[in-house]
C-alpha cells in the first residue's frame, strides 16, 4: 500500500515538474515587414534551425513560436520574391520576446528584353490573368510567370506546396492538391480558362510552359467571368495560364 501511494506521489510530482517547465518556457512573437516599405509579409515561411517542420506569418506578417526551452533561437525565413533572411533570438523562460524583421526584396538580374518576352505578356489571352495579379484582391493566391522563374521548381506541385491554403497528397504515383480548408477536398483545375476532368494532373505540365497560376478558395472568389465554374468548385479551383504569349 505504502509503495501504491509513493508511486502515485512520484506520477504527481513528475507532472507537476513538467507542468512548471511548461509554464516557464519562453516564446517569440516575430513579425516580418519588407525592407523598402515596412508593409507587413504575409505567407513567409518559418523554421527553426536543428527542428523539423515550419510555419508560415498570418496576413498581419506575425508569427508565434513557443520555445521548449530557454535559450538561443535561430530561425530561418523564406519567401517568393525575397533574399532569404536568418535571425538569432534569445528566449528567455517565461517570456515573450518581441522582434521584428526586415526581409529585402531579391533583385533581379534578368535583361530588359528577357523580361518583356518572357515575364510580360503582351497577350489578350493573358490580360485577365494580369489584371487580377495585379490588384491581388481577396484570399486569391497569384503565382506569376517571374515568381515561377525564381522558384527554379521541377514540378508544379513544388510552386503550389508553397501556398498556404494548399497540401499536396501524395496517394501513390498521383499528387493531388487538397484545400487545408476543407480536410480532404481536392481542387478542381482549369487550364486556360477551361475545366479539365478524368484524372487531369497538374504535373502533366511543366513549370517552364507555365505563364501564370491562380488558386481561389473557394466559389465565391471566382473572378466574374468564370462564373460558370463555381457549381463544381466548392473545394477550391486552380486556374493554370499557359505561354501562349510566345
Amino acid at each position: 500500500m505504502m509503495a501504491a501511494r509513493a508511486l502515485a506521489l512520484a506520477g504527481t510530482l513528475s507532472l507537476a515538474l513538467a507542468a512548471e517547465a511548461r509554464a516557464q518556457a519562453g516564446s517569440v512573437a516575430l513579425l516580418v515587414i519588407d525592407d523598402a516599405t515596412d508593409a507587413p509579409v504575409p505567407d513567409v515561411r518559418v523554421s527553426v534551425l536543428g527542428q523539423l517542420g515550419e510555419g508560415v506569418t498570418d496576413a498581419r506578417g506575425r508569427f508565434l513560436y513557443a520555445s521548449p526551452h530557454g535559450g538561443q533561437v535561430a530561425f530561418v525565413l523564406r519567401r517568393l520574391g525575397y533574399l532569404p533572411g536568418t535571425l538569432m533570438v534569445d528566449v528567455g523562460a517565461a517570456d515573450t520576446a518581441r522582434v521584428t524583421f526586415a526581409l529585402t526584396v531579391a533583385p533581379q538580374t534578368l535583361a530588359a528584353v528577357s523580361i518583356r518576352d518572357t515575364m510580360t505578356s503582351t497577350s489578350p489571352f493573358l490580360a485577365g490573368f494580369e489584371r487580377r495579379a495585379r490588384i491581388r484582391s481577396g484570399s486569391t493566391t497569384y503565382i506569376t510567370r517571374q515568381e515561377i522563374a525564381n522558384a527554379h521548381a521541377s514540378r508544379v506541385t513544388d510552386l503550389l506546396r508553397r501556398t498556404t491554403s494548399l497540401s499536396v497528397v501524395d496517394s501513390g504515383d498521383v499528387q493531388l492538391v487538397t484545400s487545408r480548408r476543407l480536410a480532404r477536398c481536392p481542387l478542381q483545375l482549369a487550364v486556360d480558362g477551361e475545366l479539365r476532368y478524368g484524372g487531369f494532373q497538374v504535373n502533366w505540365l511543366a513549370p517552364e510552359e507555365i505563364y501564370g497560376i491562380e488558386v481561389f478558395p473557394g466559389p465565391a472568389t471566382v473572378p466574374a467571368e468564370y462564373a460558370t465554374m463555381r457549381g463544381t468548385t466548392k473545394c477550391g479551383l486552380i486556374m493554370i495560364w499557359t505561354r501562349r504569349d510566345k
